[in-house]
């Protein structure tokens, strides 16, 4: 229905005549092109989000005016997400409340732009989110909280190699997953006894400055084995991880293999392994990892949890917060050197 939509919207059409569906193709073409990284140009995921958003909306009101979208379609809308089940679970609350408002800014671009009147985007404001435990329809989700060293130690065995050393080097360096996912070697600074890892494409690059993570001895030598030659190559790469899994399965064969069998690889794969792991497929290995391992499930963003849990217990608050570089740059530039070291020190203890 998107790429008809799409299509549809190439035509050249009056703007009161606009409809709901004409209306999303443009915005999310446009939205490819303005929700990008500042660093590499690279797509974020924000087009992605609103089509999911857009979905209910276009099965109910693709060919409708855009110009006579109101509070109650909204409501109808809402009443659709909340609907939806993703992964046998219907929507949490608050993606369903994250859905209604990625739609209401869908409209306020409408206005913008000139597709709908003012009012309109106005007028969908007046559409309260669902407060905790006021819709009992919707799944309230439970805070995350650290998964337990313990956990994460039976679980590294049954990851494969490559993920086991990227969940290593998470933990001990308290960056979030999407950062090491994608790390390359530029980002990493080695001119000193301990490394600084200042990752270009993180949740708070906005910023357009952020703290660095200090890197210890023994990240450092998990991290030497995936340094690149080419400084701006991702040092994960999945590529790399199934050949190894293959070799390790040929190494474990127990009948010899048949001359017909000794390339199997396909030209043209339907799924083949991406430049980088996304976060997705890094929390999907690591729970089937916990299931083999036979411990409770777990995903990687409870490692940063756990790492500000070890870091606040060995040596408190303030170096628990500089560890995982939280804070406002702005108003924490005048300790920037000193949290520096703070993360340094920690570091080269337990890092």
């Amino acid at each position: 229905l998107l790429h008809a939509d799409r299509a549809r919207a190439t035509a050249t059409t009056e703007p009161q005549e606009l409809t709901i569906g004409g209306m999303v193709a443009r915005y999310l073409t446009w939205a490819e092109t303005y929700y990008v990284s500042h660093v590499d140009g690279q797509p974020t995921g924000e087009a992605a989000n609103m089509e999911l958003a857009a979905t209910p909306l276009l099965r109910l009101y693709a060919d409708e005016p855009a110009r006579e979208f109101g509070l109650a379609d909204l409501r109808r809308v809402r009443e659709a997400l909340i609907a939806v089940e993703e992964n046998g679970r219907p929507l949490a609350r608050q993606t369903v409340n994250d859905r209604v408002n990625r739609i209401r800014r869908l409209f306020r671009w409408a206005a913008e732009n000139g597709y709908v009147e003012a009012s309109t985007w106005h007028n969908l404001k007046a559409l309260s989110p669902i407060r905790f435990g006021r819709d009992k329809r919707v799944r309230e989700t439970e805070p995350r909280r650290p998964v337990a060293e313990q956990v994460v130690l039976a679980t590294l065995p049954h990851l494969p190699p490559l993920l086991a050393d990227i969940a290593r080097v998470q933990l001990l360096i308290g960056c979030r997953p999407g950062e090491i996912l994608r790390a390359c070697s530029r980002e990493f600074d080695r001119s000193g006894e301990t490394w600084l890892f200042a990752p270009t494409r993180t949740k708070m690059g906005y910023k357009r400055k952020v703290n660095p993570y200090a890197v210890g001895p023994r990240a450092q030598a998990v991290l030497s084995r995936y340094l690149r030659l080419d400084p701006d190559a991702p040092m994960f790469q999945p590529q790399e991880s199934e050949a190894l899994r293959h070799q390790r399965q040929r190494e474990h064969r127990k009948t010899p293999v048949q001359p017909s069998q000794q390339n199997r690889r396909v030209d043209d794969p339907v799924r083949p392994p991406g430049e980088t792991y996304d976060t997705r497929a890094f929390a999907c290995a690591v729970r089937r990892a916990a299931a083999k391992a036979q411990v409770e499930s777990w995903s990687p963003h409870q490692l940063r949890h756990l790492a500000a849990t070890l870091a606040r217990k060995r040596s408190g608050a303030e170096v628990a917060r500089v560890v995982l570089a939280h804070g406002d740059i702005d108003s924490t530039a005048i300790y920037a050197e000193a949290d520096v070291e703070l993360a340094k020190n920690y570091a080269r203890a337990h890092g």
